[in-house]
């Protein structure tokens, strides 16, 4: 299987990097670092996507998911509601996320939650 990671340099990126990479080929894409693949690319050849990005606590208390939000806005560019594209968030805290039209439309976290 061909697998995503969109923030791959990063702690939980390079450890989902390594638990993937002996058995699947990996299509990488960090925006702070030199990576293999374009979001376009991994878009267009991947069947499951792993968002890995900061998702830091802001001064209120909540988390803040602009880096997430931004990940998937940017990979639905290249999604068509036909593609069959997974997109997963690897976080631990609950939480419903609608981003609209697209493959990557609604997204469902719970701990290794599929997002599709």
């Amino acid at each position: 299987m061909n697998v995503g990671i969109v923030g791959s340099a990063g702690i939980v990126g390079t450890a989902t990097a390594r638990g993937f990479e002996k058995k699947h080929k990996l299509f990488l894409y960090d925006k702070f670092k030199e990576s293999n693949s374009s979001p376009k690319e991994i878009a267009q050849n991947t069947q499951v996507v792993f968002i890995c990005v900061p998702t830091p606590m802001l001064k209120s208390g909540k988390i803040d998911l602009s880096a997430v939000y931004e990940s998937v806005k940017v990979l639905n560019e290249y999604l068509s509601p036909e593609d069959d594209t997974v997109i997963v968030d690897p976080c631990t805290y609950n939480e419903n996320i609608n981003f609209g039209a697209g493959a990557a439309s609604t997204v469902r976290r719970r701990g290794f939650g599929v997002l599709a």
